[in-house]
C-alpha cells in the first residue's frame, strides 16, 4: 500500500502529462478507493498543486512536479551556464564530486572536462551520457530504476549503493526554496538520493536559478543552512537575497 505522499505524487506526475484527472481516475492509478483519492486531491488543492473539480483534479496555480528535462533545459539558460561555470571553480583535480539531477547540474558536468582524476557519481541519466570526462577521470550511475521522464535513476537499490558513498562535494539541485530557507523537489522518489549524498558529503553546494526561489514545491528535503555555499544568479529578488544570505555561510550571485 502505497503511503500518502507517494500517492499523491503519482497523481502530480500523471498531471505533468493530462490536463485532468477524475476521483477514479486517480484511485486507479494509486490503487486505492475513491474516498482515499478524494482525500489526496483535497489535500493537493490545499497547497496549491491541484485545482479541484467536479469529480476530479486540474492542475493548480504551484508547480505540480518537476517538468519534463526537455522542456527544462530551455529555460533560463544562460542563467544555469553562469551558476555551472561558477560552480565548476570549486572543484580540484582528484576531487570525489556528487552531481544531482537537473539541467543547471548538466550544464556543469559540461565544464568537468578540464580537470583530472575525478571520480563523479551521480543519479543525472543525462549527465551520465554526456558529459565529457578527462580520460583519467570516472563517471559512475547508480543503479536502480529508470525514470525516464525525470531522466533519473532512483529507487531503494539507488539508495543503498549511495549509502555506502562518500563524496568530497555534493552539488544539488532543487525544485523550490521558500522564504524560511526550505528546499524542495518535485518528485517524492527523488528524496532518499538527495538527502543520502547531502548525508555522506564533506562540503555541500546548492545550485539554483532564480526562478527556484519562493517557490514550493511536494516534498521538503532540506534547509539552507545544510548548506556550506549557495549559487544562483543576478536576476533573484532583492527581498529573497536579503533572506538567503542570512541562512548560509556563502552565498554567490553569478
Amino acid at each position: 500500500m502505497l503511503l500518502a505522499e507517494q500517492r499523491q505524487q503519482k497523481i502530480c506526475d500523471y498531471l505533468l502529462f493530462e490536463q485532468a484527472i477524475t476521483i477514479h481516475r486517480a484511485a486507479e492509478i494509486c490503487n486505492t478507493s475513491e474516498a482515499t483519492a478524494r482525500r489526496d486531491l483535497d489535500a493537493l488543492a490545499k497547497r496549491g498543486l491541484v485545482q479541484r473539480t467536479h469529480g476530479g483534479a486540474v492542475p493548480g496555480s504551484s508547480p505540480v512536479t518537476s517538468a519534463v528535462n526537455t522542456e527544462k533545459l530551455t529555460r533560463n539558460v544562460e542563467a544555469k551556464e553562469r551558476i555551472a561555470q561558477r560552480a565548476a571553480e570549486m572543484i580540484r583535480d582528484g576531487d570525489r564530486i556528487f552531481l544531482d539531477s537537473g539541467t543547471t547540474l548538466l550544464c556543469l558536468g559540461l565544464e568537468l572536462h578540464r580537470f583530472r582524476r575525478l571520480t563523479v557519481i551521480t543519479d543525472n541519466l543525462d549527465l551520465a551520457v554526456q558529459c565529457p570526462l578527462e580520460a583519467s577521470s570516472t563517471m559512475f550511475l547508480l543503479g536502480g530504476i529508470v525514470l525516464r521522464e525525470f531522466g533519473v535513476t532512483e529507487g531503494p537499490i539507488t539508495e543503498e549503493i549511495a549509502s555506502r558513498l562518500t563524496v568530497d562535494t555534493a552539488f544539488i539541485g532543487a525544485d523550490g526554496i521558500d522564504g524560511e530557507g526550505n528546499i524542495y523537489c518535485g518528485s517524492f522518489a527523488e528524496v532518499g538520493i538527495k538527502q543520502m549524498m547531502i548525508r555522506n558529503s564533506a562540503q555541500r553546494v546548492l545550485v539554483a536559478d532564480h526562478s527556484k526561489f519562493g517557490e514550493k514545491t511536494l516534498v521538503k528535503i532540506a534547509e539552507l543552512p545544510e548548506f556550506q555555499t549557495v549559487i544562483t544568479d543576478s536576476a533573484l529578488d532583492e527581498g529573497l537575497r536579503s533572506s538567503v544570505s542570512a541562512l548560509v555561510s556563502e552565498f554567490i550571485i553569478v
